[in-house]
């Protein structure tokens, strides 16, 4: 059997939390056994991983402590004798964990998950300074789209690309489920605009807010849906309240039955910074939601007809007319169907992830 740790996982729910509890529901158990190193306590979906068999070690943060945090890694990996690491990682700000598998014989795959550098001046010279450092090491590369390897590997770095695949079963648009969750949340003669997304910079809650702002004037029956949460939950409260916009936004923190709300949506708005891969517009496409996207976001996950970029350096008003003029989709139901056939499924996400488990463990031997 194949030991597998991985590090990247966290106590927020974002595209990391979720892909890795896919990948481990989804994994041949019986060949590979995986465990995760999370750095701030509660692991998210921990539950969840503990019922699958796999240990979830905490670990002090290196901000709160670098020796301890390093000294925490190097006794996961010492006692564990595992035979891969699998870092899932948006930036070299922390690389102690590559170290400590280096040391202790382990093989190492990094895997590229965001497509942008966070704007903390710390986490920026790390990251240029650790990248230097890095690029010494033996390692396997992985990206969630040519973006997300581009910047963390460089326009030159040879990487493989896996692109992040989608449960379709459990994203296909639902009308009864649409039903239900409109009369709980008492939104039925509602226009429903949607975003899935962690409360953080990144996804640029701000402009979002702005776009409601100018919606609510064009479609006075407009209301945004907020699943997540995060850093900045205080302050978008805040925002909200500043804008007068209360009455037309519903915040609705971390959710497990996303599947439902996005039935319940009209039309998917995200105006993010950067992303790598982002499920969140894969599962949108899934449900048959008109997606109005950042242009700053890889065409890549652009995968049916119902998916459009827009610049998010145009005021915000031109986002909220485009989304006011949104034709609702008829047949939501078949969009399920052409994910599928487009090969963003979870079988292929697999059988490409295990190759790349088998190539890492040959270069071992």
């Amino acid at each position: 059997m194949v030991r597998v740790l991985h590090y990247g996982l966290s106590s927020n729910m974002g595209g990391i939390e979720t892909y890795l509890l896919k990948l481990t529901n989804n994994i041949d158990r019986s060949a590979y056994h995986f465990d995760f190193i999370v750095n701030d306590g509660n692991a998210c979906f921990q539950n969840e991983l503990l019922k699958l068999g796999s240990s979830i070690f905490p670990v002090s943060s290196r901000s709160s402590s670098v020796i301890k945090h390093r000294m925490d890694i190097d006794a996961v990996m010492r006692e564990g004798k595992y035979d891969i690491l699998h870092c899932h990682l948006n930036t070299w700000s922390d690389i102690t964990p590559i170290h400590s598998a280096i040391r202790y014989g382990c093989k190492v795959i990094v895997h590229s998950r965001s497509a942008g550098v966070p704007q903390s001046m710390a986490t920026k010279l790390l990251h240029k300074i650790n990248g230097r450092i890095v690029h010494r090491y033996q390692f396997l590369k992985v990206a969630v789209s040519d973006l997300a390897g581009e910047s963390l590997f460089g326009p030159k770095g040879k990487y493989a690309v896996i692109n992040n695949s989608v449960d379709t079963l459990r994203y296909r648009y639902d009308d009864r489920a649409r039903i239900s969750v409109r009369r709980e949340l008492g939104i039925n003669d509602k226009f429903v605009l949607g975003h899935v997304g962690m409360l953080s910079w990144v996804k640029n809650h701000a402009y979002l807010l702005d776009i409601m702002k100018q919606l609510s004037i064009l479609r006075n029956d407009a209301i945004l849906l907020l699943i997540g949460n995060g850093p900045l939950i205080y302050k978008l409260k805040s925002n909200i309240t500043r804008l007068n916009l209360n009455r037309y936004i519903m915040i609705l923190e971390t959710r497990s039955d996303v599947e439902r709300i996005l039935s319940a949506m009209d039309c998917f708005a995200f105006p993010s910074f950067y992303e790598g891969f982002p499920n969140a517009v894969m599962e949108a496409q899934v449900s048959g939601l008109p997606c109005i996207i950042s242009d700053r976001i890889t065409r890549e996950v652009i995968v049916t007809d119902v998916c459009h970029q827009l610049s998010i350096a145009v005021p915000a008003g031109v986002w909220a007319s485009k989304i006011a003029s949104i034709n609702l989709v008829t047949n939501r139901e078949c969009y399920s169907e052409y994910i599928e056939a487009a090969g963003f499924t979870i079988s292929n996400e697999i059988m490409r992830l295990q190759d790349i488990y088998t190539s890492c463990i040959g270069k071992a031997e």
